[in-house]
């Protein structure tokens, strides 16, 4: 399984390269020779597709484990002003976001963690004096609070890439002020970094929001996006819409 923090490194070393003026298939021969062997085989399909004239955004379609839907749109938007490299800095941005809300949610549960396993052993000690049962009955409680996690570090991020189920919990943390508050931050924040990034680079500001949009893969944000784009058709200003 390829890490997070991998495809995050890849992207700025691959953004850098852009940047600096190295064409796109020698920074990628550059990136594979030092990467895993997991990334150099994605690197080396994605590469065949550039030999065959595909440009970059497209060439990223043959590498599923590094880059998804959403990173393809970055980097699209991007190569329309010339500037691939920026996109891949954007979808780094995007994944530093990632890292850092999953950071926040484990420091948020670990105290609520330790008060409920040591109420798991403490709960039941009537049962240790009374001589049976103690052991299954903190198994039982042990077993539910890591099933809990379970589902919530594993089986949640497994069951939002489902694009139903994705789009579904993706709407549901808006209206959830205590639990989403943390995914609407991130979301902002991803959004925020994203069309900065792009019209810095020079994109025009329909690109640059639909680019934005599609960096923060929430469905809620792409649609006030496209209420923005209408808004502005007709003349409005763009600060009142976000």
């Amino acid at each position: 399984m390829i890490q997070l923090s991998a495809v995050r490194d890849l992207a700025v070393s691959l953004a850098q390269l852009l940047d600096s003026g190295i064409a796109a298939g020698q920074s990628l021969d550059m990136l594979a020779a030092t990467a895993s062997p997991e990334v150099r085989e994605q690197l080396t399909a994605l590469q065949k597709r550039l030999a065959r004239g595909a440009t970059m955004s497209l060439a990223m379609g043959a590498a599923p484990r590094l880059f998804g839907p959403d990173d393809v749109a970055i980097v699209f938007g991007f190569e329309a002003v010339g500037a691939p490299g920026q996109g891949f800095a954007a979808i780094a941005d995007r994944i530093t976001e990632r890292i850092a809300l999953k950071r926040q949610l484990v420091r948020s549960l670990t105290y609520p963690t330790i008060v409920l396993v040591v109420h798991a052993f403490t709960s039941p000690i009537t049962l240790l004096v009374a001589g049976g049962g103690y052991a299954t009955a903190v198994l039982t409680q042990l077993g539910i609070i890591f099933g809990v996690y379970a589902a919530l570090f594993v089986g949640l991020p497994a069951l939002s890439r489902a694009t139903g189920a994705g789009h579904t919990l993706r709407r549901l943390a808006w209206s959830v002020p205590l639990v989403g508050a943390p995914y609407v931050a991130h979301t902002r924040a991803v959004f925020c970094r994203a069309l900065g990034r792009s019209l810095d680079a020079g994109l025009e500001l329909f690109k640059a929001l639909r680019g934005a949009a599609a960096a923060t893969n929430d469905p809620q944000t792409q649609e006030r996006v496209e209420r923005v784009e209408v808004h502005l058709r007709m003349g409005g200003s763009l600060a009142p819409q976000l």
